[in-house]
């Protein structure tokens, strides 16, 4: 089994969770490949893994009887797809604007849904890079449409702590709001 990386969450193992060692090299793989396409020495990014590779990688991650939390590694690995993702179909961006801006949640009994929680952080998250680079068009979110869905984010058992993402989405959509009415939304 390869060693925790120093940026990694730290990962509950569950009973019927992913097998550990197909998370870390998934993981190992994601973040060489996004710290390729960050890089800003003017090299050519030469990559192993794209986005679409990566999501038929954790689709396909096995379960194990001793394994890591599977809506923890469910949530971190769809907010490191998106970075991906977005690094691919933006090869100019830099640091700044892709800096990973995504906590992670931890699980609890009766939580947000990890998937809708992620979809929504994601959209906020490239709202507000488009309106921070001044190009209010590829607004994905607006903050009142953020509120709508965060009133809404669905309910479950073994979900993500409702208290952080609560903290964490309400900040995201004040400086939306901050945002928009700078533009002129």
């Amino acid at each position: 089994m390869s060693l925790p990386h120093a940026d990694r969450p730290a990962f509950n193992i569950v009973l019927r969770g992913y097998d550990r060692d197909e998370v870390d090299a998934l993981m190992t793989g994601l973040e060489e490949n996004i710290a390729t396409l960050r890089r800003t020495d003017g090299e050519p990014p030469t990559r192993t893994l794209s986005a679409t590779d990566a999501e038929t990688a954790h689709q396909s991650l096995g379960t194990v009887w001793r394994g890591y939390n599977r809506a923890e590694v469910d949530t971190h690995l769809s907010s490191m797809i998106a970075t991906l993702r977005r690094l691919e179909d933006d090869p100019q961006a830099t640091v700044a604007r892709t800096s990973s801006r995504h906590p992670t949640f931890p699980t609890v009994l009766r939580g947000y849904a990890p998937t809708e929680v992620e979809d929504l952080i994601v959209r906020l998250d490239a709202s507000l890079c488009a309106l921070r680079s001044g190009n209010g068009s590829t607004v994905l979110i607006t903050a009142s449409d953020a509120e709508a869905v965060h009133r809404m984010l669905p309910v479950q058992l073994r979900g993500i702590d409702r208290r952080q993402v609560d903290c964490h989405v309400t900040s995201m959509i004040a400086e939306l709001a901050r945002l928009e009415g700078r533009v002129g939304h």
